[in-house]
C-alpha cells in the first residue's frame, strides 16, 4: 500500500540508502519533515461435476468484484519470490527509482537476493508484512505453489506446472525436495536501517502426529558497506500413516561488503540442507481407506515398514567483482571483472532394513537381506566474467561475457568414482534505450556433455506502461536429460542408458502483471522428453511434446473482504508422456475486521485448491524420483481451509483448521496415489517482526 503524501516539504538526498543511518543531522530533519525522499540506484520490484462446479464458482467470484485500496494499516499486495512457479520472472524498470519515508517508516524493510549484489541495479523489493497470506506455512503450497506431494509436510513432492530444467547446470536427478532447501540464488538479504528478524513458528497435531516448524531470518548492517544475515528452518511432521515422519533442516550464514567507491564488492555465503524421511510406499489397502473402515491412520498397512532417505547438502559461495577504473574518479568506464565460485557435496542415502522381493524388482546388492544406497556428487563451479557496467548506473548499451567451468563428481558408495566435466563460454547484451524499456539477448555453448554440445539462445523485451509492465520472451536450447536417467547403481535398479539423445527445447512467453494483477501465457516445446516408465525405469520419447499454460492471479479489496484468486490451465499434446493436471486454482476468501479503535486487525476466511483429475505419478523412495502409473485417478477434490487471524502491531496469529471438509466430500483425497492427504486437523501459528 502506497502511503498518502502531505503537502510538508520534501527533502531529497542522491546519495546511498544508508547516509540516513549514519549521519544524524538526517535524522534531525527527518523528524522537521516528517518525510524524506531517498533516492536509490537498486530498481525494485514492484509478486466431480458438483465439485467442479463449486470451485469454479469460487474463483469466478472473485473476478466480478471490482478493485479498491487494501486497508491502510494492513499492507497486502501480490508479492512474488523465486519460488513462484507460475511467474516468468522480470525486472521492472520504474521511471524514476524512489522510496518516501516517513520517520517511523525507519522501519520500513526492503530485500534482495543475495545473488544480484554484483548486479548494477539489484531488484530490491519491499517487504510484505500484512496477513494475507500468513496462514499459508507449508512450502508445497503457499505463495503460488501447486505441488504434488505425499500427504505430510516435508516429504518429496513434484511440481504440477511443467517448469523447463536449467540448459547449463549440471543436473545430477529430479529435485523432489528443491520446495524445503535453500540455494545460494533464492537466499534474501534485508535491506534496512536497523538489524530486523522474522520469527515463523507453526504447531499442529500433537503426540504421534505431531506437527511444527520454525522459520527464522535475520539481517543487519554492521557498517555503511557491510551486511551480515542467517536463515534458519526446521520441520518435524510426524504424519497420519505409520512410517511418514519428515524432518527437515535449513542453515545459511551469508555477508556481503563493498568499499566506498564501489570498485570492489564481494558477497558470501554457506548453506547445509538436511531431509531425513521414513518412506512407506503409501498405504497398501486403499478401499480401507475410501470406505473409511478404519479412523485411526496409524493402524493402516503400509508397503514398507523399515525404508529410509537422507540427504545431506552443503554448499559455499563467494562472489566477487572489481571495477578496472574507479568509479569514483573516472566518467568513462573499461567496465569490470567478476568470479562466482560455489562448491558443492550432496550426499543421498537409501536403506531399508527388511526388502522384500514383492516390492523391489532386482537385487544387485551384495546383501540381500539388507538395502544401503549411497551416492555423493561433488560440484566445483568458477565462473569468470567481465562486463561493460558502469557502477550504480544504467547504460544504453550492456555487454557481458564469461567462462563457465564445472568439475563434478559422481561417487556411489564413496568408491566408484564417475567425473563429469563441462565448459561453457556465453555472451549476453543488453540495451536500454530509456528508463521504461530494456531488450536483452543471450548465447551459452557447453562442450563436455553426453551428446552433441549444449547451446543456449535466448532473448525478451520489457515495457513498463502506466496500466503495468509487459514482458515477451523467447528460449532455444539443448541439454543433457539429467545423469541419473542415464546412469545409475543401486541396490535394487542399475542402468546405463548412453543410447540417450540431448532433450531440444523450445520455450515463448507473455507476461503482464501491476501491483494486484497477473496474467500471462506459455508455451513450451519438449523433444526428446525424458521421464521414468512404469517400471520405474528411464525412458526417453523420440517426438515432440507440446505444451501450453495460461495463468491468471488476481488479488482484490471490497470494502472488508479481500479476495486472492490464482489459476492455470495448461494444454499437453501427449499425456503417455507429461502427465500433469489440465486445471488448477487456489481461492482465498477473507473479511478483514480492525478492533479497539484499530489496535487490533483481525481476518476470518477460508482458502480452496483444487485440480482437475488426471493420473498423476507415483513415487518410488529407491530411486528418489516419481514414475508413470495407468492404475489411479488423484484429483478433482476441492481442500478447504478455514481460519481466523489476528495483528496486533508487528506480530500475526492465525488459528485454523486445516482441510475443514475432510470426510464431508468422500475419502478420495489424493494428490499422489497411495498416499491419502492429511485428515482435518487444528493448527496455529504467529509471526513476529523485530527490530533491533
Amino acid at each position: 500500500m502506497q502511503q498518502k503524501t502531505s503537502p510538508q516539504p520534501i527533502l531529497t538526498y542522491q546519495k546511498h540508502y544508508f547516509n540516513v543511518l549514519f549521519k544524524d543531522k538526517y535524522r534531525n530533519r527527518i523528524s522537521q519533515t516528517g518525510k524524506v525522499a531517498v533516492n536509490m540506484y537498486f530498481w525494485p520490484l514492484e509478486i466431480n461435476k458438483v465439485r467442479i462446479t463449486t470451485t469454479i464458482i469460487f474463483l469466478i467470484l472473485s473476478s466480478i468484484i471490482f478493485a479498491q485500496n487494501i486497508p491502510e494499516a494492513d499492507t497486502a499486495h501480490i508479492h512474488h519470490s523465486e519460488s513462484d512457479t507460475l511467474l516468468i520472472k522480470a525486472d521492472t524498470i520504474p521511471p524514476e527509482p524512489q522510496i518516501t519515508y516517513t520517520y517511523k517508516d525507519s522501519l520500513q524493510v526492503y530485500w534482495f537476493y543475495l545473488d544480484s549484489y554484483a548486479d548494477e541495479n539489484p531488484e530490491l523489493q519491499k517487504l510484505d508484512t500484512s496477513s494475507l497470506y500468513s496462514q499459508q506455512t507449508d512450502p508445497a503450497f503457499s505463495g503460488n505453489n501447486f505441488y504434488q506431494t505425499l500427504g505430510n509436510q516435508g516429504l518429496a513432492a513434484k511440481n504440477m506446472l511443467y517448469e523447463a530444467p536449467d540448459p547449463i547446470k549440471f543436473n545430477y536427478s529430479p529435485s523432489v525436495f528443491s520446495h524445503y532447501t535453500t540455494t545460494p540464488e533464492d537466499l534474501k538479504a534485508f535491506h534496512t536501517l536497523k538489524p530486523y528478524s522474522i520469527l515463523d513458528y507453526t504447531q499442529g497435531p500433537t503426540g504421534e502426529q505431531r506437527l511444527a516448524q520454525l522459520n527464522v531470518d535475520h539481517g543487519q548492517y554492521l557498517g555503511k558497506n557491510l551486511g551480515v544475515g542467517t536463515k534458519i528452518y526446521m520441520n518435524s511432521s510426524q504424519g497420519d500413516y505409520s512410517r511418514q515422519k519428515a524432518m527437515n533442516y535449513q542453515v545459511a550464514f551469508f555477508g556481503f561488503f563493498k568499499t566506498n567507491s564501489e570498485r570492489y564488492g564481494v558477497n558470501a555465503s554457506y548453506i547445509h540442507n538436511d531431509v531425513e524421511c521414513n518412506d512407506n510406499g503409501g498405504i497398501l489397502y486403499d478401499s480401507i481407506f475410501e470406505q473409511n473402515l478404519e479412523s485411526n491412520r496409524k493402524l493402516f498397512l503400509v508397503n514398507r515398514d523399515d525404508a529410509e532417505s537422507k540427504i545431506n547438502d552443503s554448499r559455499v559461495n563467494v562472489s566477487q567483482y572489481f571495477y578496472l577504473l574507479n568509479p569514483q574518479k573516472h566518467n568513462i568506464s573499461l567496465g569490470k571483472i567478476g568470479l562466482k565460485s560455489t562448491w558443492e557435496r550432496q550426499k543421498y542415502m537409501y536403506t531399508d532394513t527388511d526388502p522384500s522381493t514383492a516390492y523391489y524388482p532386482a537385487f544387485y546388492g551384495p546383501d540381500s537381506t539388507n538395502t544401503f544406497d549411497s551416492t555423493t556428487v561433488i560440484k566445483i563451479t568458477n565462473n569468470l566474467y567481465w562486463a561493460s557496467a558502469k557502477a550504480g548506473k544504467r547504460q544504453l548499451l550492456n555487454i557481458k561475457g564469461g567462462v563457465m567451468v564445472q568439475n563434478n563428481s559422481i561417487r556411489n558408495y564413496d568408491t566408484i568414482i564417475n567425473p563429469v566435466h563441462y565448459f561453457t563460454t556465453y555472451g549476453k547484451l543488453s540495451i536500454n534505450p530509456d528508463s521504461i524499456t530494456r531488450i536483452r539477448a543471450k548465447a551459452a555453448l557447453t562442450t563436455g556433455t553426453h551428446g552433441a554440445e549444449n547451446f543456449l539462445l535466448e532473448g525478451d523485451v520489457f515495457r513498463d506502461f502506466s496500466f503495468g509492465t509487459v514482458t515477451a520472451d523467447i528460449k532455444l536450447y539443448n541439454t543433457d536429460p539429467g545423469y541419473q536417467y542415464m546412469h545409475y547403481l543401486s541396490s535394487h535398479y542399475t542402468w546405463d542408458s548412453t543410447s540417450f539423445k540431448d532433450e531440444v527445447l523450445i520455450q515463448a512467453g507473455i507476461l503482464y502483471q501491476n501491483r494486484k494483477f497477473e496474467a500471462g501465457i506459455r508455451y513450451n516445446s519438449v523433444i526428446n522428453h525424458t521421464y521414468y516408465n512404469e517400471l520405474s525405469l528411464p525412458e526417453q520419447s523420440p517426438g515432440a511434446v507440446h505444451l501450453l499454460r495460461g495463468w491468471l492471479y488476481h488479488d482484490i479489496t471490497f470494502g472488508k473482504f479481500d479476495i486472492s484468486a490464482k489459476a492455470a490451465y495448461q494444454y499437453i499434446s501427449d499425456k503417455e508422456v507429461i502427465r500433469l493436471p489440465d486445471f488448477m486454482g487456489k481461492l482465498s476468501f477473507q473479511f478483514y475486521q480492525p478492533m479497539f479503535d484499530r489496535a487490533l486487525f483481525a481476518r476470518i476466511g477460508f482458502d480452496v485448491l483444487y485440480t482437475t483429475s488426471y493420473y498423476a505419478d507415483n513415487y518410488n523412495s529407491a530411486i528418489r524420483s516419481f514414475y508413470h502409473q495407468d492404475d489411479k485417478k488423484t484429483g478433482n477434490y476441492p481442500y478447504i481451509d478455514a481460519y481466523i487471524k489476528l495483528q496486533v502491531k508487528r506480530a500475526r496469529i492465525f488459528l485454523m483448521f486445516t482441510h475443514a471438509n475432510s470426510g464431508l466430500m468422500g475419502y478420495d483425497y489424493y494428490l499422489t496415489p497411495h498416499y491419502p492427504m492429511k485428515d482435518r486437523y487444528f493448527k496455529y501459528g504467529v509471526s513476529w517482526y523485530f527490530h533491533d
